[in-house]
């Protein structure tokens, strides 16, 4: 048990030397260990089980031996049983479910272990019943799931849990009982963020209030993830969380920064999130747990994803979940025998006190399996069920209320449950929700707005004001450019800059549309004529 121990849970210094390493494959090779697993299996894959298939055993270890030898799936398979061990039933509004369906399987991996998810709007979908587990958990339909979860605790999910207290592993565990995570249902679950503890022999009323945060369309087209402080949809890729299964979301993300961490420095894949085994195809166990478990703890502390190392940032669409608990003592002896979980957990020891389990079971519990059997066989032979229609009633069975079996019976299964069973009801507090938008703080338009409103208080500038500024400007600049042109047409021969007159000056012309450069040199004689006179009549004719 230690060497197990410190080999897939707690972690260890060193690897294991070549006899423990013998015995280890040893047990994961044998028959039951391989019979266990081609049923896990089987179930996830297929949602169904035909148990003569097992006598293929053989033929499913020599297909996965290396796979089965490194021990992949043990921490899968060494927890609470599918099949109503651990949820005795459950219901949502009002669709009940018994605890052996396998949409209550416990092979959900965590950072905290192998867990149980239920997604209560695929898990109680009467049209999704022959869909595998798998395929409920992690496919498409997941994306599909509308809005609109009524408010009220008859409209939630209700659980009734059977702890085991008396079969718990060999874990280092200060208490008893369970963890409880909710969660977005596309969200990696980081247990060890979101975590409520709770304790058999209670009832617990866990109320939740989401509130919606969402990025106007404006704000994400402006601005870049980094100023904006959100990521849209597909903006940053998770490759350890892709897309099709999972959402964008801040707590993913920090998943995402710790799993690459473990894949880079533990050189090894969590058995819970195998998604990186075809990098690092060696489960961590040992030395490598032992790293995996300081990076998990470190859920937060990395930041960075990706080859780019891109910060995690918040979603610019999410919804959050704020929740309030509160208990009360389960049950109450005095109507214990008049509910239905009373008769779920008379069939549920039915199976446990003929299993496997029944050594540790009597030992905590020495009088309970006896007094069930006695009441068993009184309902043999009196032709009756213990319980029908989950209803408990002991004069069907030719019992009075006083008789000493009976009320042992009835005093064993209130030990038994308030040591062991806890009711727990999920639901929406509130019929409204908070709304947060995120947007731009100064749009574009808001910011002209401001500026003009601004420069016309303090200034008294306004449009008006900026076409009269340029009317005046050009009105200026055209003033000025006719007096040049006036002091040149006033120009005489001979008084340019003091200087004497020659007849004979070039002038160049500029064609627009050929792209020329003409000089011409003409001859001024001494005529009556005036030099404006002479270079028009040769404009003219260059023009012909």
């Amino acid at each position: 048990i230690n060497l197990l121990y410190e080999q897939f849970y707690s972690g260890s210094d060193s690897n294991l030397d070549p006899n423990n390493e013998m015995y280890v494959k040893s047990l994961f090779t044998s028959e039951a260990y391989v019979k266990n697993e081609f049923r896990y299996h089987s179930v996830t894959k297929k949602d169904n089980f035909d148990e003569s298939v097992l006598k293929n055993w053989t033929m499913y270890l020599e297909k996965y031996r290396e796979f089965i030898e490194k021990g992949a799936q043990f921490t899968r398979l060494a927890v609470q049983e599918p099949w109503g061990v651990m949820i005795l039933q459950a219901s949502f509004g009002n669709k009940k479910k018994n605890g052996d369906s396998t949409d209550f399987n416990p092979y959900y991996g965590t950072d905290y272990g192998i867990c149980t998810t239920i997604k209560p709007q695929t898990a109680f979908d009467e049209n999704l019943e022959n869909i595998p587990y798998w395929k409920k958990v992690f496919g498409k339909i997941n994306w599909e799931i509308k809005k609109g979860a009524e408010v009220g605790k008859e409209n939630g999910l209700s659980m009734l849990l059977d702890a085991e207290t008396f079969d718990y592993t060999f874990h280092l565990k200060a208490g008893e009982g369970f963890k409880i995570a909710i969660h977005h249902h596309l969200d990696q679950p980081i247990m060890s963020i979101k975590e409520l503890d709770v304790s058999p022999g209670s009832v617990f009323q866990i109320a939740v209030t989401p509130t919606l945060l969402s990025t106007s369309e404006s704000a994400v087209r402006r601005f870049d993830p980094k100023d904006r402080g959100c990521y849209t949809e597909g903006e940053l890729p998770l490759k350890y969380l892709p897309d099709k299964w999972y959402r964008y979301e801040m707590s993913n993300c920090l998943f995402e920064a710790a799993y690459e961490q473990i894949l880079e420095h533990c050189n090894c894949t969590p058995s819970f999130h195998a998604l990186g085994y075809a990098e690092k195809p060696q489960i961590c166990i040992g030395p490598g747990l032992t790293c995996m478990i300081r990076y998990i703890k470190g859920i937060g502390n990395y930041k960075r994803v990706g080859p780019k190392k891109e910060n995690c940032l918040a979603a610019c669409e999410d919804q959050t979940n704020s929740v309030s608990v509160t208990s009360s003592a389960f049950p109450n002896r005095e109507t214990f025998v008049r509910r239905e979980e009373f008769c779920l957990v008379i069939r549920k020891l039915i199976k446990s006190c003929d299993s496997m389990k029944s050594e540790t079971l009597q030992k905590k519990f020495p009088k309970l399996c006896p007094s069930i059997r006695n009441i068993q066989k009184i309902a043999a032979e009196s032709g009756m069920e213990l319980c029908d229609n989950n209803k408990w009633v002991a004069s069907s069975l030719g019992l009075n209320s006083t008789d000493e079996r009976l009320l042992e019976l009835e005093d064993e299964l209130f030990l038994y449950a308030k040591d062991n069973l806890a009711v727990v009801n999920i639901y929406m507090k509130e019929p409204v929700v908070t709304r947060i938008l995120r947007d731009q703080k100064i749009p574009i338009i808001s910011f002209v707005a401001n500026t003009g409103g601004l420069l016309g208080l303090c200034m008294g500038f306004s449009l008006v004001s900026l076409f009269e500024i340029l009317y005046h400007a050009l009105g200026i600049f055209r003033k000025k450019t006719m007096s040049c042109s006036a002091k040149f047409r006033s120009l005489e021969p001979g008084k340019e800059n003091g200087q004497a007159f020659d007849p004979t000056f070039e002038f160049a012309w500029y064609s627009q549309n050929h792209q020329l450069h003409h000089r011409h040199t003409v001859k001024m004689v001494e005529t009556n004529e005036s030099i404006e006179e002479v270079i028009r009549i040769h404009s003219k004719e260059r023009l012909l």
